[in-house]
């Protein structure tokens, strides 16, 4: 599964998972619609991008001048633009989330993994192509499943089966680093941390993936 290079976003996916940000400037950047369900707003440091069918105008009406701390409470404008772009976009919205990305990774698979299980239907809604499997190890067990996301980046989603003895967040580490290496050489792995999770989040940086970004999206198609 590899990235698409057909929407700027999709270059910009690639180039944050080779260590190069948006320059900070208070930019916000307005890109078209995306294929697939979803449309984006994703707040990079001091740098937004909006993927939808949206016009210069509108966004001109219901963003500050520049996304500097300095100049606007970004918490506040970020909350009202969510609130408007749902409004104006309709369809459902996801909850804000913490978007991380890793590449990779040869590694010794400890459990077993095998085809089959059933994705996060909420997750699933926002992606395409999913592919889903079982990891069943001694104490833990869980799914991981890989979807086309937006701008045609590799997705990730994993849960941990209430069943598992061994520690959450053990079984969790275990299975995103089973997850890098379902993923071609070269191809990045993203994958989200609801922001009221911070026990995913945990698991997701011990497990060597790195925070990028803000994310919301909008499922409108």
């Amino acid at each position: 599964m590899n990235t698409t290079l057909e929407h700027p976003l999709g270059v910009l996916f690639d180039q944050v998972a080779l260590g190069a940000y948006p320059v900070p400037d208070g930019s916000i950047d307005l890109l078209g619609p995306l294929d697939g369900p979803c449309d984006s707003l994703t707040v990079f440091a001091g740098h937004v991008v909006i993927a939808a069918d949206l016009s210069e105008q509108w966004v001109r009406d219901h963003t500050p001048e520049r996304w500097d701390p300095e100049v606007a409470d970004l918490s506040d404008a970020i909350t009202r633009l969510v609130f408007d772009m749902a409004e104006k976009l309709g369809g459902s919205v996801a909850a804000p989330s913490t978007l991380c990305v890793a590449s990779h990774k040869a590694a010794i698979v400890h459990g077993e993994l095998t085809e089959g299980g059933e994705p996060n239907r909420d997750w699933a809604a926002y992606r395409t192509d999913i592919r889903s499997y079982r990891y069943t190890s001694v104490g833990g067990n869980g799914t991981i499943s890989l979807g086309t996301g937006p701008a045609g980046r590799c997705d990730l989603y994993h849960e941990v089966d209430h069943s598992s003895t061994r520690a959450v967040g053990r079984t969790s580490q275990e299975l995103l680093r089973t997850a890098k290496t379902l993923v071609d050489p070269g191809t990045p792995l993203f994958g989200s941390a609801q922001l009221h999770d911070i026990r995913v989040l945990r698991s997701v940086i011990a497990a060597r993936f790195e925070p990028v970004a803000l994310e919301i999206l909008f499922r409108t198609r």
